[in-house]
């Protein structure tokens, strides 16, 4: 657990913190602070939270690096999943690993009823100077209450919602990636379920794309791919950059409006993020009455700062606008 090494520096802080003449409110905050951070709850509860998000960001990191699709997204996903139920299976480990930090630093092993803000529903009022039944009664195995406390109604209730919460993301990227997965996997694929699918997303997507005609182009497209491309299937992009290099898009029209509509559909939220940090930036106090078309546009400069610095801006200002005296039209004139 690499939160272990900074949690003596830590304690150590706060203790010097404690030593100084501090007023009354500030040296409660710190014991308060103090308490929590050396407290056997604290520990278990990072280490559970340290494994359940280092898991998802390195998924999130391998779909961001790879720029990928649906496909590469369903895959990292099935196998967050299953790490997910294994260390679900796994909570013993945890739990010894959480001992051996606080035995270290000399804190008590003891679970508080309400770790990680989980509340047990009780038929009837506790008297905490009375044994706790209830805990004894939740252990079905050979673990100490605390042990079974912290399994049942901690670890599986935070675990379970983290997994169930993916798995509805999973149902659905993977019944988009189903829709969509014959404009990779064609070459392999046999014409029939290939019109198939090609009839259903015409059918999704009847004002873009022409069933029969898609229908058509499907099948010419594995012909021209062994003709022209490498022999190995294609990414959706290199595919659709191969078609318009070679210029093909005349004749294989549907498939290219097929590849533009699976390519916008993002892998990931991350360019979402970006576009609230970029905004942070550029609308402040002192832009407070920016208009919304100038902050969007603002936004997409910062967004695609890459592409704008490729701009000659000395050429775009020379473009003179200038309106007609009959009113309602707008001409560019060039000085070129």
């Amino acid at each position: 657990m690499c939160q272990a090494a900074h949690l003596p520096g830590i304690k150590l802080a706060l203790e010097d913190l404690l030593k100084l003449n501090l007023m009354a409110k500030t040296g409660n905050e710190v014991h308060g602070v103090l308490l929590y951070v050396t407290s056997f709850a604290r520990v278990l509860m990072s280490a559970v939270w340290y494994k359940i998000l280092a898991g998802i960001d390195i998924c999130n990191k391998v779909i961001q690096a790879r720029d990928a699709i649906l496909d590469v997204e369903v895959a990292n996903i099935e196998t967050l999943l299953t790490d997910l139920t294994k260390l679900r299976n796994n909570w013993k480990c945890m739990w010894n690993e959480a001992k051996l930090v606080v035995s270290n630093l000399k804190i008590e092993i003891k679970l508080s009823r309400r770790c990680g803000g989980v509340r047990r529903k009780r038929a009837r009022p506790h008297d905490d100077s009375t044994p706790d039944a209830n805990l004894e009664e939740m252990n079905d195995t050979d673990d100490t209450p605390e042990e079974a406390y912290f399994r049942k109604c901690v670890l599986y209730v935070l675990v379970d919602n983290v997994i169930a919460g993916l798995t509805v993301r999973f149902n659905a990227v993977k019944q988009l990636a189903e829709k969509f997965d014959f404009l990779w996997k064609y070459l392999t694929m046999s014409e029939s379920d290939v019109k198939r699918k090609t009839l259903s997303l015409s059918e999704q997507y009847p004002a873009h794309l022409n069933g029969d005609e898609f229908g058509k182009e499907m099948q010419l497209l594995p012909s021209v791919h062994k003709a022209n491309f490498v022999n190995a299937p294609l990414k959706p992009l290199d595919l659709l950059n191969l078609l318009t290099e070679y210029r093909l898009g005349d004749l294989f029209p549907n498939v290219c409006v097929s590849l533009r509509i699976l390519l916008t559909i993002p892998a990931t939220v991350a360019s979402a993020e970006r576009s609230f940090s970029k905004l942070k930036l550029i609308k402040n106090y002192l832009r407070s009455t920016m208009s919304e078309e100038r902050l969007v546009d603002l936004a997409r400069l910062s967004i695609e700062s890459n592409i704008a610095i490729t701009i000659n801006f000395h050429a775009v200002c020379d473009l003179k606008f200038f309106t007609q005296k009959r009113p309602g039209k707008l001409f560019l004139i060039s000085q070129y």
